[in-house]
C-alpha cells in the first residue's frame, strides 16, 4: 500500500514539470533571465531585476517607460491563452498597455487593453486568444504615458487545446430529380461551418452532381471556404443533380467537407432522372377532301409529341352490296336521260361481264 501511495506522488509531481500541465501544452514559457530580448523576440524595452514578478525561473522582467514602446514574441501556430505578471513602477503608475495579434502577416490589431493607472502590486493577467491559425504574433504596447514606468514578466502562451471542428447541417438532401434532356434539377442548399480550424475547408461534390456558393450559376465540382482567426462562418451551399445524365438513380452520394485536423463531414444525395412519359393518343377530327382515291386525315395536336403515325388499311367483307346496281336514273326530254351504276361490293368489276338491257 505504501509502494502506491509513493508511486501516485510521484506521478503528479511529474504532470508540473516541463512544457504540460495536466496535459496542457506551452507554446512559451519566458521569465527573461537576462538583459537582453531572447532569441525570436522582438521589442524597444528595458529589461532589469526592479522588473521581476511572477513566479518563473529568471531575475529579470521587461520595462516600459515611454508611448509605443513593445515587446513582440515569435510567430507561434494554433495559440490558446496569454499569461503574463505586470505592475507599475510606483504606486500609481501612469501608463497604459495594450496586447496586439497579428495573423499570417497581417495587421496588428488589439485584443485586450489594461488602461493607466497602475499600482506597484504584480498582478497576472490573461488574455484568452483561441486562434488556431498558423503564423499568430502576438505584441505588447504601451500607449497614453504621462509618467512612471509598467513593468512585465512570465510570460506564458498555451496551444490551443480546442479541437478543429466542421459543422453541416443537414446532412442528407433528396429528391433531385428530372425528366431526361431537361436537366439539371432544382437547387437544394446545405450550410457549413468551422472553429478551432488551422487550415480552410475544402467541400467536394459527388460524380453527379455539383456545388456553388451562389443561387443558380457558378457551379463545379469544389469549393474552398477561407479560414479567418480559426473559423469559418455558416456558409450556404447549393447543391443540383448535374443535366446531361441517363435515366437512372443516383443515391447515397456524397458531399465532403474536409480541414487539416478536423473530422469530414458529409452530405448524403440522392436523386433520379426520369424517362419522359409517353404522350396521350391524338382525338381524330372528321377527314376532308374524301373521295374515291383518298382522303385528308385531320386530329388535334398533342403536346410533347414529335410525329404520328396514321394506320390506313382497305376493309374487305362486312356489309358490302353483293352486285352492281342501279342506284340512280333520269329521264328527260329529248336525250336528257342517264342511269347511275353504283359499285358497292368494295371490289373492282369487270364490266364486260355485264349487259343493260331495256324492256
Amino acid at each position: 500500500m505504501k509502494q502506491i501511495l509513493r508511486l501516485t506522488t510521484t506521478l503528479i509531481v511529474l504532470m508540473f514539470l516541463g512544457g504540460n500541465v495536466w496535459g496542457q501544452t506551452y507554446l512559451i514559457q519566458e521569465g527573461f533571465t537576462t538583459t537582453s530580448l531572447p532569441t525570436g523576440w522582438s521589442g524597444d524595452v528595458y529589461f532589469n531585476t526592479s522588473a521581476n514578478i511572477g513566479n518563473l525561473t529568471g531575475a529579470n522582467g521587461a520595462g516600459f517607460n515611454a508611448n509605443k514602446k513593445y515587446l513582440e514574441l515569435p510567430a507561434l501556430n494554433n495559440v490558446g491563452t496569454l499569461t503574463f505578471w505586470m505592475k507599475g513602477s510606483a504606486a500609481t503608475s501612469q501608463i497604459s498597455i495594450k496586447v496586439q495579434k497579428s495573423v499570417g502577416g497581417g495587421a496588428f490589431t488589439d485584443i485586450a487593453t489594461f488602461p493607466k493607472p497602475h499600482s506597484a502590486t504584480a498582478v497576472k493577467q490573461t488574455v484568452s486568444v483561441n486562434d488556431a491559425s498558423n503564423n499568430i504574433v502576438l505584441k505588447f504596447e504601451a500607449y497614453d504615458r504621462t509618467g512612471n514606468s509598467i513593468y512585465l514578466d512570465d510570460v506564458e502562451v498555451t496551444q490551443n487545446s480546442a479541437s478543429p471542428t466542421i459543422t453541416v447541417s443537414p446532412s442528407t438532401l433528396s429528391s433531385f430529380t428530372y425528366v431526361l434532356g431537361s436537366g439539371p434539377s432544382a437547387e437544394q442548399t446545405f450550410t457549413v461551418g468551422g472553429s478551432n480550424l488551422t487550415n480552410d475547408i475544402s467541400i467536394a461534390a459527388p460524380t453527379n452532381y455539383e456545388i456553388s456558393l451562389a443561387a443558380g450559376s457558378g457551379y463545379t465540382s469544389l469549393i474552398t471556404l477561407t479560414q479567418t482567426s480559426g473559423a469559418v462562418a455558416t456558409t450556404t451551399i447549393y447543391v443540383r443533380l448535374k443535366s446531361g445524365l441517363p435515366v437512372g438513380t443516383y443515391n447515397d452520394e456524397t458531399i465532403t467537407a474536409t480541414s487539416t485536423g478536423a473530422t469530414n463531414k458529409t452530405v448524403t444525395c440522392s436523386g433520379s432522372v426520369t424517362a419522359a412519359p409517353a404522350p396521350d393518343a391524338p382525338v381524330a377530327t372528321a377527314a376532308t377532301s374524301v373521295g374515291q382515291n383518298g382522303f385528308a386525315a385531320n386530329w388535334n395536336a398533342v403536346s410533347g409529341a414529335t410525329g404520328y403515325n396514321l394506320d390506313v388499311y382497305t376493309k374487305t367483307g362486312g356489309n358490302f352490296a353483293p352486285d352492281l346496281f342501279i342506284s340512280e336514273y333520269g329521264e328527260g326530254s329529248s336525250n336528257n336521260k342517264y342511269i347511275e351504276i353504283f359499285n358497292g361490293t368494295g371490289s373492282t368489276v369487270d364490266l364486260s361481264d355485264y349487259t343493260l338491257k331495256q324492256s
